[in-house]
């Protein structure tokens, strides 16, 4: 994205620091050096070390993420910024609105905008736009019209702070064809919450804004700083969610949609909150902070938001959202919810943007970021000269960048496109755009440290990672006393056959231990018949010890007993032995070399 536009890392004009990765903890394997061997596609080359004879693979030590600045020119300063579906939109100070859409990054366009711009609303698709502007006097903006000026809304006169999309209906295939937004919510700074439509439809006498109407107002009349809406994905469970943030709290309405009148969706919102008038509201407050943020997240598929994230004084408040059906009269669906605390500042935090920490030294103040950003594994905190990004899994930071700032310039905020996960920050006077590499590089290691294997598995991108889990998912399962399950997983490792085997005899679990030595068995190449041998010789033993067993529990029970089961198992072994022989042909390779005239026949 922007690639001839944007300075990449390696420039003099950002200076750049990595935190240390994340080392292994208790998975090391025996000899250091082969640490980072990949894992051959099938055959063992060595019994006695149990590694395998593979090229040391090359670590990657690249960065997560890269930012650079990109060169475009922005007349005036950067006040707001907006961009969805490639198409990008800047605020600027001396009332002018820059577009660009990143499909044909050369033109831009500069649009005229004769009032002082607040704030940006895109929705998804990047085909509508409303331009807030700090008079009240609000504007709509439609990408598909030929002419391409923005017109004033009416019926908006209010001073806007955040604007929730019907982002199912405008990533859809109906909704790209479709002139209208359906329902919208929008958060004033008055603490009212306002129900319209959008409609980009060119009409005689009708106005591009239909159905405005006030659904809520918040008891504390506080700014709504952030706000989104999801209806439910299953038809039968006919409900909505809302949440909305103060600069100090976060609410959730949960509630039946109204009776959709028409295409255009007109009063969804009326029937959910009136079950809540009248009524004590239940929130959660935490301290605020002076940039107060809501982010969402979205499914894979686009359709539903999976997670959100809550900028506040003390941290980022993030959860996911719980839409099962058992979940259904619960009116709180944000789960598994914590609290994320802020890397320590790296420099002294500037007063205007810190708050002092619980931590019993008096003098550590906690800096606030400027804004926050969602990714699929990280939070994006933007401070006042730096970037740095927290592992979702471990809350650790494992990105940090200083960014160049002229001695005039000012951080503004975070900004993503929804749809095409692209990330930027902007100051007053520049645009930067942070490109991931690789994000999901060190998820499996931290999924196997905390003892979620099967998914650690599912982000390993290497023979060397997915043996290092197998490995700590047989030890897993050893200290389980599941050894079945054990053998099973040590079998496609690299793990040293004289510590497996040794485990195994140790449980006593003669099966779990003949499973590993039959996959250990195939595995070894038929050239090498000294292993080979001695892995069948003691398969035999395995085998003809059953023998004997039986044998003599035949004998024992015959006088008393009926023991036709005991000579059906007798039977049955007899055939999974000679099934042995024929699978591995050890008969004649292996025997005939250390046993001459020892045959298969004369053992059974």
């Amino acid at each position: 994205m922007f690639d001839e536009y944007v300075e990449h890392a390696g420039t003099s004009e950002v200076t750049r620091r990595m935190v240390p990765q994340l080392e292994d903890q208790g998975f090391e394997p025996d000899d250091p050096s082969l640490a980072f061997q990949t894992e051959p596609e099938s055959m063992l080359t060595s019994l006695e070390t149990g590694y395998f004879s593979a090229g040391a693979a090359e670590l990657d030590n690249n960065p997560l993420f890269v930012l650079g600045r990109v060169q475009v020119d922005i007349p005036g300063s950067l006040v707001a910024f907006a961009i969805a579906s490639d198409m990008l939109y800047m605020g600027c100070s001396n009332d002018l609105l820059i577009h660009i859409n990143l499909k044909n990054p050369e033109k831009i366009v500069k649009i005229p905008v004769k009032a002082p711009i607040y704030r940006l609303f895109l929705d998804p698709s990047g085909r509508h736009l409303v331009i807030a502007t700090s008079q009240g006097d609000n504007l709509y903006l439609c990408s598909q019209w030929r002419e391409f000026l923005p017109r004033p809304i009416k019926s908006f006169k209010m001073i806007i702070e955040s604007i929730a999309w019907n982002s199912a209906f405008l990533l859809s295939s109906i909704g790209a064809s479709a002139t209208g937004t359906r329902e919208i919510l929008i958060g004033g700074r008055n603490g009212i919450l306002y129900e319209a439509v959008l409609d980009s439809k060119e009409e005689i006498f009708k106005s591009h804004d239909r159905n405005v109407n006030s659904v809520f107002t918040l008891p504390e009349r506080q700014p709504i700083t952030g706000l989104c809406f999801q209806w439910f994905p299953t038809p039968e469970n006919r409900r909505g969610l809302v949440i909305v943030s103060t600069a100090t709290r976060i609410y959730q309405f949960v509630g039946a949609p109204g009776d959709r009148r028409s295409d255009d969706g007109a009063r969804m919102f009326t029937s959910l909150f009136s079950a809540y008038k009248g009524s004590e509201l239940k929130f959660l407050e935490l301290p605020g902070s002076e940039h107060s943020e809501l982010h969402t997240q979205f499914a894979r598929d686009k359709t539903q938001i999976a997670s959100v994230a809550w900028l506040t004084g003390q941290g980022i408040y993030h959860g996911t959202i719980n839409y099962s059906p058992s979940n259904s009269t619960n009116d709180a669906l944000i789960d598994s919810a914590q609290l994320v605390p802020y890397p320590s500042p790296v420099v002294p935090a500037s007063p205007a943007f810190s708050v002092r920490s619980n931590s019993k030294q008096p003098n550590v103040t906690m800096e606030v970021p400027v804004s926050v950003g969602l990714t699929e594994f990280h939070f994006l905190t933007l401070f006042n000269d730096c970037l740095r990004t927290i592992n979702k899994l471990d809350s650790k930071v494992d990105f940090e960048e200083i960014i160049p700032l002229k001695p005039t310039e000012r951080i503004m905020g975070l900004s993503s496109d929804p749809v095409n996960k692209t990330y930027w920050a902007y100051t007053d006077s520049s645009l930067f755009e942070l490109t991931t590499k690789n994000e999901s590089r060190d998820v499996w290691q931290i999924y196997m440290r905390r003892g979620e294997h099967d998914t650690a598995l599912d982000y390993a991108q290497t023979s060397s990672q997915r043996d290092a889990i197998l490995a700590a998912q047989g030890d897993a399962f050893l200290s389980q006393k599941q050894y079945a399950k054990a053998a099973e997983r040590f079998a496609q490792t690299s793990r040293s056959f004289e510590q497996v085997t040794l485990a195994l005899i140790d449980s006593g679990d003669r099966d779990a231990l003949q499973y590993y030595l039959v996959v250990r068995l195939g595995r070894t190449k038929k050239t090498d018949l000294t292993q080979r041998m001695m892995l069948a010789t003691w398969l035999v033993e395995f085998y003809l010890s059953k023998f004997n067993d039986l044998d003599d529990l035949i004998a024992s029970e015959s006088a008393a007993h009926d023991v036709e089961d005991l000579k059906t198992e007798r039977t049955m072994l007899d055939k999974d032995l000679k099934t042995f022989f024929e699978t591995y042909k050890v008969g004649s390779s292996v025997y005939s070399a250390g046993c001459p005239g020892l045959t298969p026949s004369r053992i059974i």
